[in-house]
């Protein structure tokens, strides 16, 4: 048995197609696919069936619009996928995924998602991944109602790369996910009240309690023609016992006119990193 990994940029599906035909990639474990229409993207999607083998697929797509259900719905079928990764550069799209049944549920361990996707979309993709461990949305948006509560016992990190989105928001999609989340990693901007050192406090003491990491970024301006308003609070403020007991820092970096607020684990003070993928 053997793995291989492998690039496509492609103008039309007949290539994939008499790949698949030749019983030598029949223990394919790795594709990454390149295409620009998603007339292209849909037939080969179909194909991957046929690879008995594959684990890991990366897709990155410049013009999929309507087509975005049916690539999530292709997807989701694969069952031995462990690893999905979707990059889109046209945003013209609305996840619409009906409710899943018990059958329809994808073996995916890890969902990294590059596109616009908002947190009632991500609502509606998650029931299809029970066995998700990883959660990774770089392009969250806002538009949030009603959330069902989804059970994911396996769920150890999330990384969401938000964009005008409240607190408020966050918090109601995060405790509709029950899980025995480690990491939580946000990225966000335009709302002082995710530097409110005592909403976090309350919120991961209550809700994530054996919470292991807490990586942070917001970004501000000195300068930003009082469109939002600007943070002005005590630094201090995280500095209290909860952050000192699990050594989590805050950090500010100016700029120029930027301004950075980060929050990370102490081991990570001399290089500040995320897990994003």
């Amino acid at each position: 048995m053997y793995s291989m990994h492998l690039n496509f940029i492609l103008q039309d599906s007949y290539f994939f197609s008499q790949l698949l035909s030749n019983s030598s990639f029949d223990h394919l474990e790795c594709i990454l696919v390149k295409v620009v229409q998603s007339d292209i993207l849909i037939p080969i999607l179909f194909n991957l069936s046929y690879l008995s083998c594959l684990f890991a697929l990366t897709i990155e797509a410049w013009c999929i619009k309507e087509k975005i259900n049916d690539i999530y719905r292709l997807i989701f079928v694969l069952r031995k996928l462990k690893y999905y990764r979707m990059f889109c550069f046209n945003d013209d799209h609305l996840i619409t995924l009906s409710l899943a049944t018990n059958n329809q549920c994808s073996p995916l361990e890890r969902l990294i998602i590059n596109h616009r996707c908002s947190l009632n979309e991500l609502e509606s993709l998650i029931p299809y991944t029970l066995e998700l461990r990883q959660l990774t949305s770089h392009q969250t948006d806002s538009n949030i109602t009603m959330l069902q509560s989804i059970t994911l016992i396996n769920l150890m990190f999330i990384y969401l790369h938000m964009c005008k989105i409240s607190f408020y928001e966050l918090k109601t999609f995060l405790v509709n996910i029950s899980s025995a989340l480690k990491i939580l990693s946000i990225h966000c901007s335009e709302n002082i009240f995710f530097l409110d050192a005592h909403r976090w406090e309350q919120f991961i003491s209550y809700y994530y309690p054996q919470l292991e990491k807490f990586y942070f970024t917001y970004y501000d301006r000195i300068d930003n023609d009082n469109q939002y308003e600007i943070y002005s609070q005590r630094i201090n403020q995280f500095s209290s016992t909860f952050w000192i007991k699990r050594q989590w820092i805050f950090h500010v970096k100016i700029d120029t006119s930027d301004i950075k607020y980060t929050i990370y684990p102490y081991k990570y003070i001399d290089q500040y990193l995320f897990i994003e993928n």
